[in-house]
């Protein structure tokens, strides 16, 4: 319930991943493409090591 230190430990439903997107004035939000792709990974791949409490909060707030 504390959240994980050691992000070795993390279990592999605390790792998310999200979709990279950019905002054109012209044509809204779009997916930013990436020729690396050990640094999309590295980019859109979020470890979440925070407390139950803290995750709670987090999908609560209207911001990020």
């Amino acid at each position: 319930m504390n959240g994980y230190e050691d992000a070795d430990e993390l279990p592999t439903y605390r790792i998310i991943s999200s979709e990279i997107k950019a905002f054109n004035p012209y044509r809204g939000w779009l997916p930013v493409s990436f020729e690396d792709i050990e640094m999309r990974k590295y980019l859109s791949t979020v470890p979440l090591n925070m407390s139950i409490s803290e995750i709670e909060d987090f999908s609560n707030s209207k911001t990020v």
